[in-house]
């Protein structure tokens, strides 16, 4: 973005986040400032909607060198998309951006939302966008910090072309793991499971690695060796060395707040349930991006956040209607 696009951009978000202008309660608020959270308040903005994105800075693919798979935007530094669709937001004079953190969500019936935060206290809007996003959880090894969003990865989709042919590793265990690198030999041949110690896998998951060519190490992972957070090697507990461009994880993640939960969401199998929309159990309430544990690209989440936002404005427009 040019230094003259930059210095516009921050303008608008330092009179779009003062202390008078964020005191307004907003018609809805959107929790989370990602792909999810600014492509909603895009379209709500376009809706002459008042709209209130709280937004902490904290973002799953911070550490990440490019996102990819967006259309027109693949290859692209997640923090210039941020950048640049911030700057696109902020052009609709309805919708604030500001860094606030959002504590609690106390639903006061349909369409009635009383939200807390720890910075301007207490708001009253009728629907609430939850876009907070998940955290991977990376293992505790050492040079692990170093390695990640560089050579050391959670998505085939997002990181797996840039190693297509290499050496690459998997750490994980159980089935999914085993899922992972069946379906990772689109990407390479040269595949390794790394279990970090014994191998919770039944016959038939130890059958389909076999069967794929995927080689199982369950010795302990101690270490990676890097240069320039490029992966070289892998070190075993046992002290030997195998040779890996990349590494990508099965390690498990978590949802980064428990908003929704807090406010009497019904939860299922895989978390927050939402209809098709994204709407939870409460009327009013609505969930997108990675938090929905749905397929995990930052171009599904900004339309899942597209499509929240349109059913907001359709039912605040029903309601509007319905008052008349």
């Amino acid at each position: 973005m040019s230094g003259s696009r930059n210095a516009t951009v921050k303008r608008r978000m330092s009179a779009s986040t003062g202390p008078e202008a964020v005191r307004h309660d907003p018609e809805v608020m959107i929790v989370g400032g990602g792909p999810a959270g600014l492509s909603g308040a895009l379209l709500l903005g376009r809706s002459m909607r008042h709209t209130l994105v709280c937004d902490t800075g904290q973002y799953r693919n911070a550490r990440s060198r490019a996102l990819h798979g967006f259309l027109s935007r693949d290859g692209m530094a997640p923090a210039d998309l941020l950048e640049e669709a911030r700057a696109q937001v902020l052009r609709y004079e309805t919708v604030r951006i500001a860094p606030i953190e959002v504590t609690r969500i106390h639903c006061l019936g349909p369409l009635q939302f009383s939200v807390a935060t720890r910075q301007h206290g207490d708001f009253r809007c009728a629907a609430v966008l939850v876009a907070t996003g998940t955290q991977d959880a990376i293992p505790d090894v050492e040079g692990m910090a170093a390695c990640y969003g560089i050579s050391v990865h959670v998505c085939p989709y997002c990181d797996g072309w840039e190693h297509r042919g290499g050496a690459i590793a998997i750490l994980g265990n159980g089935e999914k793991a085993m899922r992972l690198a069946i379906l990772m030999r689109q990407w390479t041949p040269d595949l390794v499971v790394c279990t970090d110690g014994p191998a919770d896998m039944d016959r038939d998951c130890l059958a389909e690695l076999r069967a794929g060519g995927v080689a199982l190490r369950e010795e302990k992972l101690v270490a990676l060796e890097s240069k320039m957070g490029c992966l070289t090697h892998l070190v075993f507990a046992d002290g030997t060395r195998l040779a890996r461009q990349a590494l990508f994880l099965d390690t498990g993640q978590q949802t980064r707040s428990k908003l929704l939960e807090d406010a009497g969401c019904a939860c299922g199998e895989n978390g927050i349930v939402t209809d098709a929309d994204g709407q939870t159990s409460l009327e009013g309430l609505f969930a997108a991006g990675d938090i929905t544990k749905d397929v995990q690209l930052a171009v599904i989440a900004a339309a899942e956040g597209a499509r929240a936002a349109l059913a907001i404005n359709r039912a605040l427009a029903r309601r509007s209607t319905a008052s008349h």
